[in-house]
């Protein structure tokens, strides 16, 4: 065959040619097909469901890495036996790639599975062909039962088995003890069978036995004690000829090195089984390396034994040989001893043809089978032959070709195939097809035939003679056989005839095997057909009466005396008997579902309309009956549905994907429909659920991201599965929101459509209005819209129903699960309000400097945590708790202030404020959401006292910056009490109305001065509270609160007579009008002299003072009127007022009764 030339695809390309033989020689060799791609270490090869039995599949795995070494291994798949890799390589060209190919033997139909393979890291694109065999392929191994043995009676059982399945019992026994059956159950012994080499206990005897299966639970037979011991088991095979002995040939030996000695076949595709008996006491494995090279995929399917009695045991392998001929001797090695072996060349299945894809019940199956041997054939059970073998003598070797035509009425339970047997003779090649035929007239099919032996006659014509129909409106359906394997057209070609078969046993062209083909006619009137001719092509080299062949020619008659319907509909199961129009509930995406289908005529149910319609789902359809608009079908739902008396139930759809408008499309005949008809009730294919709802939000926690402020835009993704392309929404009512909220917050936004392909619908604008976070609860993510076309009450019921509730499911779905948690959410922003905070001065109506004064209303800050102005500033009363993030220290106080503290005039001392201030607490019940900030004035505030200064009032202001660990602000800050400008500052009040500026602040001073007078009379010394003026210290009129104490004022320097506490001072109450006047006790006659006076401002007292005449001195207290200290030494303003009192010391001071001094 010339090559192919591949075009230059662009970067790189690497090709190879694999050949395989055996495979179907007409149309496309495959039988399905399918591919995919994968990304791993690993690739795994996605299968393919087979519709016929021992397919070759051929898999093959591209890959991208730039190398020209192997890449694969290690190809596994339970369901392909004997997996074999036939290429490994690439190319480092451009960027390089390189391909694996492998196969192995599907032996049933069904799905293949997937297969793995080890890969270097790569991406990988794979295909995977299931190449459709031709003719009879071999029989398959199917199954091993258990082993048993002993030394006496044993009873092997079945493995797993079908019906038409061939078991053979291997028995091993000693040399010269023969193996019986006590009870057989249908097992006799092979050909060929026993060989054995020993005599009594000695050596080593195999016995081989056979039964065909005739149920799926074969009894299990008992073979006899043979003496010594016995080893057995049962093997299955599948595929094998159903009729007669199974095997083609036997035959079987002894030697000491295990060489067993081949047979001869007679046909094509024998499985070729070899057991070989030894007599070691081992029940270990002993055969290794079988091999031989006619002989494809062998396979070791037992090896063991016993070590009862003197022990012995045997290995099976088995192969295919492809051809019929010598299959060779096989070679093997095993461990050192004495061998017995038998081979079984088992006959395979005659010819296996498939019944076509589609039949169903009450159609009319025509077979057409040709072969060359000179052997019958036996067909399968069930089947009717037309007419008789058409036998063409004038053969090649001797051996004549053969056509021969059944038909068959379908039932609802065919098989999968059916097989035709050439017990005995040679087969030089067979092929054979199955067509279906609807509309057939079951009781009578066969309305005319007719058959011919065409005569060699180049260039080789063959001519189907004329019939002639008794009904009108038949199927001509001719058939033509050729013994080599060719090529076939009609002669002359027409518009009327279409092939429907061009097959042949080997490949075209070649001079052995045999081909046909068949073609069909429609004929609509009951005459003369005329004869019809079709030539052979294409055929091999060096034919001689290759041109004799065979022709049949048959008429297969319509069922009679029905009209066809007018139209169709379809609607539930449920719908009344005789009714022509339904309804089509809600269905849900991937569950089984069926419908009835009515047919149609004048009106009515066509009541004698009896046949097979073609139904499926589709889209597009604007309307009923004969389907408007642009119908198109859902993948996977086509159908056939037998309706009896114009009413039929069609098989279970299931649709993966979801519609939002489906309708039911009907039509007839199904091979070439002229009725079409929607059904008039159109229905939604809805999923089951939104699978996911996810969202960009993660965060489950208090703190940390993702993190978004109340009424900040984020995305929440629902997925429904493909298909669906409606747009979700949210119930706000399944909304919940942390453990411990307040309240629910409301979720703002909206989903886009979703992407039909995925299901997938997304909202990227969605807002949230509190703090926290959240979880969306069954159901709150939901589509009630995309079953519109359904009526809710009618078509499907008002709820979320995936269970069936009066025949029908819920209008809407739903989230089937509660979401994870959504979040985490803070406030947009705070705003704040305050009270109004007084200061009550340290005197009526004054303060001194540096005296503390203190608040009689603390400052309160109330902060309101609140959503965006999108969403009205709405208060988001979730903000408390661990949710609350005001904390000391995200409070900072702005910048040229003391603790948030700023003054007019002055220098305030706010080293009295606690250490932690404000005090912080969140809103109680009705306040949630708020945040209150206490400051406090501790110990108390001062101005600092260093010069005199003029009095001036005091203007204080109090600010902070509110903002927390989220940095969620108050958009004006600092927030603040007060300005720092002339009537601006915290208000001060005495609460007494007289005070009309309890702002002022002065600058004072404490004076107490000398005092003279008789020992005679107590004696009084001048005291008196000075504040600065801006020139000189006056009076402080204004002060009504100083006190000082007795204990205050320390007592010192003695002089003269007058001894300590010969006199005793007495202070007490608050000073008036800036003045107090303490007073000494008279001292007594003699007692003269002087004293020391000095009051002690301090928060300690020194020295000590007498309280009473004659009593003991007590130690001084400290008045802690720092702040009236003055500089009487010069200085600071840091000392403690003194003064001196004399008793009797001047001029006539003795005499002095009283004396009064002014100041």
């Amino acid at each position: 065959m010339p090559a192919p030339v591949v075009a230059d695809p662009g970067d790189h390309v690497y090709c190879r040619i694999l050949t395989y033989r055996g495979v179907i020689d007409s149309g496309n060799p495959w039988d399905v097909t399918g591919g995919g791609v994968d990304v791993l270490n690993s690739v795994t090869v996605t299968g393919v469901t087979t519709t016929v039995s021992n397919t070759r599949v051929v898999q093959a795995v591209s890959r991208d890495n730039d190398s020209a070494a192997a890449a694969f291994s290690a190809q596994t798949n339970p369901t392909l036996t004997g997996i074999t890799e036939r290429s490994d390589a690439g190319t480092t060209s451009g960027n390089g790639g390189g391909i694996g190919i492998w196969d192995g033997v599907k032996a049933t139909a069904g799905a293949t599975g997937n297969t793995t393979a080890t890969v270097t890291p790569s991406i990988n694109a794979f295909l995977t062909v299931a190449l459709r065999p031709s003719g009879a392929a071999a029989p398959a191994f199917q199954a091993a039962g258990a082993a048993v043995s002993g030394t006496g009676s044993v009873t092997p059982a079945w493995p797993a088995h079908a019906v038409n399945d061939v078991a053979l019992l291997f028995c091993e026994s000693a040399g010269g003890q023969a193996v019986t059956l006590s009870t057989p159950n249908g097992f006799a012994a092979v050909a060929n069978s026993p060989q054995s080499t020993g005599a009594g206990t000695a050596g080593t005897r195999i016995s081989v036995f056979w039964a065909r299966a005739t149920s799926t639970s074969m009894a299990a037979p008992v073979v006899a004690d043979p003496g010594d011991h016995v080893y057995c088991r049962i093997l299955t095979y599948r595929g094998v000829i159903t009729a007669g002995n199974p095997w083609d040939v036997t035959g079987g030996g002894v030697k000491d090195q295990v060489t067993v000695s081949g047979v001869t076949t007679t046909v094509l595709n024998t499985r070729v089984v070899q057991i070989v008996a030894r007599d070691d006491d081992s029940a270990a494995a002993a055969f290794s390396a079988q091999t031989n090279a006619n002989l494809t995929g062998i396979t070791e399917r037992s090896d063991a034994g016993t070590t009862s009695g003197n022990g012995g045991g045997f290995a099976i392998w088995d192969g295919v040989m492809a051809a019929a001929g010598a299959t060779g001797n096989t070679t093997a090695t095993v461990t050192s001893s004495v061998h017995a072996f038998l081979t079984i060349a088992l006959r395979p299945a005659g010819l296996r043809i498939t019944v076509p894809a589609g039949t169903v019940a009450n159609d009319v199956m025509i077979a057409h089978i040709a072969w060359r041997t000179d052997a019958t054939m036996t067909p399968p059970a069930g089947w009717t032959q037309v007419g008789a073998t058409l036998i063409q003598p004038g053969a090649i070797a001797g051996v004549p070709n053969r056509l021969a035509v059944f038909y068959r009425v379908a039932t609802a339970a065919e098989p999968a195939s059916y097989s035709w047997n050439f017990p005995g003779g040679t087969l030089n090649g067979a092929t054979g097809s199955i067509l279906s035929y609807s509309g057939v007239d079951t009781s009578n099919p066969i309305d005319a035939s007719a058959g011919a032996l065409t005569p060699a006659a180049t260039p080789y014509d063959h001519t189907a003679p004329s019939i002639t129909p008794t009904t009108t409106n038949t199927m001509l359906v001719r058939s033509y056989a050729f013994p080599t394997s060719s090529d076939w057209n009609p002669n002359p070609p027409s518009a009327s005839i279409t092939e429907r078969v061009d097959i042949a046993s080997l490949a075209v062209p070649s001079t052995p095997g045999i081909s046909m083909a068949v073609y069909e006619e429609p004929w609509p009137t009951a005459t003369a057909t005329g004869t019809r001719t079709a030539r052979a092509t294409d055929y091999g080299a060096g034919l001689t009466d290759a041109g004799d062949g065979t022709a049949h020619h048959l008429a297969l008659r319509p069922v009679p005396g029905v009209p066809p319907p007018g139209d169709f509909n379809a609607f539930e199961t449920s719908t009344a008997g005789g009714s022509i129009t339904g309804r089509i509930y809600t269905k849900l995406a991937g569950t089984n579902f069926s419908l009835d289908v009515v047919a149609i005529l004048s009106g009515a149910q066509h009541a004698t309309f009896t046949d097979t319609v073609q139904v499926d789902l589709v889209t597009g359809s604007t309307g009923g009956l004969n389907c408007p608009g642009a119908p198109a079908t859902i993948a996977g739902t086509t159908q056939n549905v037998n309706l009896t008396s114009g009413r039929g139930t069609t098989g279970a759809f299931n649709v993966a994907n979801a519609y939002r408008d489906v309708r039911v499309r009907v039509r007839y005949p199904v091979a070439s429909p002229t009725v079409t008809s929607c059904s008039t009730d159109n229905f939604s294919i809805r999923p089951t659920a939104f699978s996911s709802v996810t969202s960009n939000m993660t965060n489950s926690g208090t703190s940390g991201a993702p993190v978004a402020k109340a009424g900040d835009a984020f995305s929440i993704t629902a997925v429904a599965g493909a298909g669906y392309d409606g747009t979700p929404g949210i119930d706000g009512t399944k909304i919940t929101p942390h453990t411990g909220a307040v309240q629910a917050g409301s979720v703002g936004g909206a989903f886009g459509a979703a992407n039909p392909v995925s299901g997938t619908a997304t909202g990227s604008s969605f807002t949230y209005s509190e703090v926290g976070n959240f979880r969306i609860e069954i159901n709150g993510v939901y589509d009630s819209a995309f079953t519109s076309v359904d009526p809710p009450g009618t078509d499907c019921t008002s709820d979320f129903s995936n269970s069936l509730v009066g025949g029908r499911y819920g209008c809407s779905f739903g989230n089937s699960a509660q979401t994870a948690a959504i979040g985490r959410f803070t406030p947009d922003h705070f705003d704040v309000s305050y009270n109004v905070p007084v200061f009550t001065p340290a005197c009526s109506g004054f303060t001194y400097v540096g005296q503390a004064f203190s608040y009689s209303t603390a400052p309160v800050i109330t902060v309101t945590a609140r959503n965006s102005s999108g969403l009205g500033n709405a208060i988001t009363r979730n903000y408390g708790g661990v949710w609350q993030k005001i904390t000391n220290a995200t409070l900072t106080y702005p910048g040229g202030t003391s603790r948030g503290y700023r003054t007019l005039s002055g220098t305030l001392d706010v080293s009295g404020v606690p250490g932690t201030d404000p005090v912080i607490a969140g809103g109680g019940a009705g306040s949630e959401g708020t945040v209150t900030l206490t400051f406090s004035s501790g110990t108390g505030l001062f101005f600092q006292r260093t010069t005199p200064v003029a009095p001036f009032d005091a203007e204080v202001s109090l600010a902070i910056n509110v903002i927390d660990e989220d940095g969620i602000v108050y958009a004006a800050n600092p927030a603040k009490f007060g300005n720092e400008i002339a009537g601006g500052g915290i208000v001060f009040s005495d609460m007494n109305p007289g005070t009309t500026n309890d702002k002022d602040v002065r600058f004072g001073r404490l004076r107490l001065g000398n005092a003279n007078g008789s020992q005679l009379v107590p004696l009084s010394v001048p005291m008196e509270t000075q504040y600065w003026n801006g020139s000189g210290f006056i009076t402080n009129t204004a002060d009504s609160c100083t006190t000082i104490a007795a204990t205050n004022v320390a007592m010192s320097n003695f002089t003269q007579n007058l001894a300590a506490c010969e006199t005793a001072i007495s202070v007490s109450g608050a000073f008036s009008a800036g003045r107090k006047t303490p007073q000494l006790a008279a001292p007594g006659s003699g007692n003269n002299g002087s004293v020391d006076l000095t009051v002690n401002l301090g928060s300690t007292g020194s020295g000590t003072t007498c309280t009473s005449v004659g009593g003991a001195p007590v130690p001084v207290a400290g008045a802690n009127l720092l702040f009236l200290r003055g500089n009487w030494t010069g200085g600071a303003y840091d000392q403690n007022p003194a003064a001196r009192a004399s008793f009797g010391i001047y001029r006539g001071a003795e005499e002095v009764i009283f004396i009064r001094e002014n100041f």
